[in-house]
């Protein structure tokens, strides 16, 4: 065998070695992932996302007999939204949300940030939430003020544990938690009811 050859596959032979010992090394470093770092970031994947959307949602059927026949209209924008796929839930941004009662009537409600449930019938709203029933026949409208309320469009209710302030009219009512009935406008508070009338003139 001539000495070139001889000696080529020897350099070859400490060079395939030096490069199997080199990622030996490399991979002795890194540290396996945990399966549950796996399962936490897959869970905060989203597999869409939106920016000032639009979503309208009309149930015709129902569970309750709270339900409109004509079907549960709730219309749903914001500045974005994110679905949680794994966790079936959208993350908002902004959320505006609209209901109508059986008879017509307008809800409306405004916060910082929300979720809604996959079915789009279960919102949660956060942060400085503005709450407003626009009644008809020349009724004043109801404005609700608090940290968070859940919309319950299959029940058909919306209710919050946090301090509420609501003015409605000639009248103020403040309270540690308040539920709404969406059909029928009623509202029931829990403790610490403060009730202001004022007399017309």
């Amino acid at each position: 065998m001539p000495a070139k050859l001889g000696r080529g596959i020897w350099i070859f032979t400490l060079l395939v070695i030096a490069v199997i010992s080199w990622q030996w090394i490399d991979d002795s470093g890194v540290e396996p992932t945990a399966q549950n770092d796996t399962i936490e970031m897959a869970e905060n994947q989203s597999d869409y996302y939106l920016e000032d959307f639009e979503i309208i949602n009309i149930s015709n059927h129902s569970n309750s007999t709270n339900g409109n026949a004509n079907g549960r209209y709730l219309k749903l924008t914001g500045k974005s939204l994110s679905h949680h796929y794994l966790e079936g839930y959208s993350g908002i941004e902004q959320p505006s949300v609209q209901l109508r009662t059986k008879g017509d009537e307008l809800w409306e409600a405004n916060a910082q940030s929300g979720r809604v449930s996959a079915e789009f019938d279960v919102l949660n709203l956060q942060g400085q939430v503005e709450l407003t029933h626009n009644r008809t026949q020349g009724k004043p409208p109801i404005a609700v003020d608090t940290d968070s309320i859940t919309i319950d469009n299959t029940a058909r209710v919306i209710d919050t544990k946090d301090t509420v302030k609501v003015k409605g009219g000639n009248w103020n009512y403040k309270a540690n938690g308040m539920r709404a009935e969406i059909d029928t406008g009623v509202l029931s508070f829990t403790s610490g009811v403060e009730a202001q009338f004022a007399i017309p003139k």
